[in-house]
């Protein structure tokens, strides 16, 4: 409560009132007035401030202090009006109010509440924790990854509270055509520049920056040592060479001198004696004879006792055994019937031949489709002469792939369906001791009949028992169709080669038969195990190589008439013209062959022996 002062300058605040009294005017006019009063001037009689002038009470949390009817008031601060929930306030004693006190549990940053283990929305390096400081953002506890905003820096983490980025970036693009800097916004900037530059071969001379890229230049840098015992060249990484193997350095490809170098005169070639080779691998005893290789009087035998190949020679390559279709005979006396098929001579088993013991096999596949790619195109073939930039028939091929024989697809395949689907084709391929660590292992194909026990399984869905027949065997039991170097990658199986053929033959639907060989057989496949892993359960692949035109043609007027959609000597005729040889098989330069590729797809099935 304010009381009235009866000292003339009380201890507490004064104020000086001018002009405020009833008289207004000069000094005479002054009262010194107690700012604790609650009445009138100091002493009676006095004049006192006019009301509403502005004074001071002398509380320091009051505001608009005015005199009023004889009174000094001010207006109390009022500092708990939209306070946050979480702080008490008061009068700060300067006009303004401050934080008394912040509620357990909670801090008081930036105007807001924010509750114990809050992250800084701002810098998830600080957060609230009331136990270090109440009304600021303490360190985070645990965090450790955090981004400080400035594309320039590196290894951002939290230090004290705050995001700090330790490390500036490397924006070097080991361009020599670049100018790198470093954008805070943006990050590394590459700008190109212009002039000389290394474009890191050695073997390039002038280069020069281009739109940001080193491009070589045109010339090239001097390798010649002067010294004819020196073979000079340049490596891109490592820049001159100079090889000094003097037989190197002089070496004149002749086979009939000796070739040595001095560093003074240079390259000497001395004639030599001894055996030689004159390139012409039709001719042997070549000898050395006065530093030239001279023909030999002696040829070499060809002859390889087949009645299937006829034996020649070439120049370029020597012996030649190309295959001859036609009758011959395989030395066998329980064979009949005996024709050339693939360069081999085949004759069909009669009862005098002897029986071949079966032995029991459950890793075994049944073949369920066996068709001839129809074009040249991948999925239809294989690369059958390793050249990826040939391809057959010309006229419908790609990637490679060879299938010349693809233009008999549609008058062969339905003959071929027919017979697998009716059962007069069964093939079923034989795993001997099955390997998928790349060790070569067999693989036979078998033709054969359903055992007697499985003549009611469904041969074409599951999985059934079979005997292969004696005609997949040789007079002396040796499997036919012999693939002996198969070999797993991964989920792949190829096998074949030069050496192994295939001979498809078999009894058509309609009548006649179908006999083709194919030569150099190659076969990959795809293929997927059993479920515990020990043995394949389907195959899906290619069996390719190469087919004797006049086999073929032969082949075709096997297939009754009803197989073609026109006359048949018409169909025969066509492919004589428009199948053309792609395939060389004898090395001599010439193609004497025409590529197939058969495709087959196979199911689980066991081998087991005959009754």
């Amino acid at each position: 409560m304010k009381t009235k002062s009866t000292s003339k300058f009380p201890l507490s605040v004064l104020l000086l009132v001018m002009g405020c009294g009833s008289g207004g005017g000069g000094v005479e006019d002054v009262s010194f007035v107690d700012a604790t009063s609650d009445s009138g001037p100091v002493e009676s009689g006095e004049a006192g401030p006019v009301d509403g002038t502005p004074c001071d009470d002398g509380d320091p949390c009051t505001k608009g202090d005015v005199w009023d009817a004889g009174v000094y008031a001010g207006t109390a601060y009022d500092c708990t009006t939209g306070s946050p929930f979480c702080v008490t306030r008061g009068c700060d004693g300067e006009g303004g109010c401050e934080v008394l006190n912040v509620q357990d549990g909670f801090c008081f940053v930036d105007g807001a509440c924010f509750a114990d283990g809050t992250a800084n929305p701002k810098d998830v390096c600080a957060a609230c924790n009331p136990l270090a400081d109440q009304q600021a953002w303490s360190p985070s506890i645990g965090v450790t990854e955090c981004s400080d905003g400035d594309s320039c820096t590196t290894d951002d983490h939290c230090e004290s509270g705050s995001c700090v980025g330790s490390k500036a970036k490397d924006c070097d693009d080991k361009n020599p055509c670049t100018t790198d800097t470093c954008d805070a916004g943006l990050g590394c900037v590459h700008e190109h520049k212009e002039g000389p530059c290394d474009d890191g071969d050695e073997c390039t001379v002038g280069d020069v920056c281009v739109d940001g890229t080193c491009v070589a230049g045109n010339d090239s840098p001097d390798c010649d040592d002067s010294n004819p015992c020196t073979i000079d060249s340049c490596d891109p990484e490592k820049g001159c060479v100079h090889d000094e193997d003097p037989e190197t350095a002089c070496d004149d490809n002749n086979e009939c001198t000796l070739d040595t170098c001095d560093a003074q005169s240079g390259c000497a070639h001395d004639p030599v004696e001894g055996p030689c080779e004159d390139g012409d691998l039709c001719t042997l005893g070549d000898f050395c004879d006065g530093g030239e290789c001279k023909t030999g009087d002696e040829t070499p035998v060809c002859e390889d006792d087949n009645e299937c190949t006829a034996d020649s020679c070439n120049p370029l390559v020597g012996c030649i055994h190309a295959n001859v279709p036609g009758e011959c005979d395989d030395n066998e006396s329980c064979t009949v019937d005996d024709v050339c098929l693939g360069g081999v001579c085949s004759g069909k088993k009669t009862e005098l031949c002897p029986t071949c013991e079966i032995i029991a096999n459950p890793d075994a596949n049944k073949v369920t489709v066996l068709q001839m790619g129809t074009s040249g195109h991948p999925g239809q073939g294989l690369d059958l002469d390793n050249n990826p930039d040939t391809c057959a028939p010309s006229t419908d091929c790609s990637g490679g792939i060879d299938n010349e024989l693809g233009l008999l697809a549609p008058f062969i395949n339905q003959a071929i369906t027919d017979a697998v689907e009716n059962g007069y084709l069964m093939y079923v391929i034989e795993f001997d001791d099955f390997k998928d660590d790349g060790t070569p292992f067999a693989m036979y194909f078998h033709g054969a009949d359903l055992a007697s026990t499985d003549l009611l399984c469904d041969y074409q869905v599951q999985e059934c028992s079979y005997v292969p027949i004696w005609a997949s065997f040789d007079a002396e039991c040796n499997p036919l169709v012999s693939f002996d170097n198969a070999v797993v990658s991964g989920n792949k199986i190829s096998a074949g080669g030069p050496d192994h053929h295939f001979a498809l033959q078999f009894n058509l639907v309609g009548g006649g038969k179908l006999e083709m060989s194919i030569s150099g057989a190659h076969l990959e496949a795809t293929f997927q195990m059993t479920q515990g892993g020990s043995q394949v359960s389907s195959m899906v692949g290619f069996i390719g190589g190469s087919v004797d035109k006049t086999e073929l043609l032969n082949a075709v007027d096997n297939i009754p008439e009803e197989y073609f959609p026109i006359d048949k000597e018409t169909v025969e005729g066509l492919l004589d013209t428009l199948i053309v040889n792609d395939l060389d098989t004898d090395g001599d330069g010439v193609p004497d062959a025409a590529s197939v590729a058969i495709r087959f797809d196979t199911i689980p099935a066991d081998i087991v022996p005959g009754e």
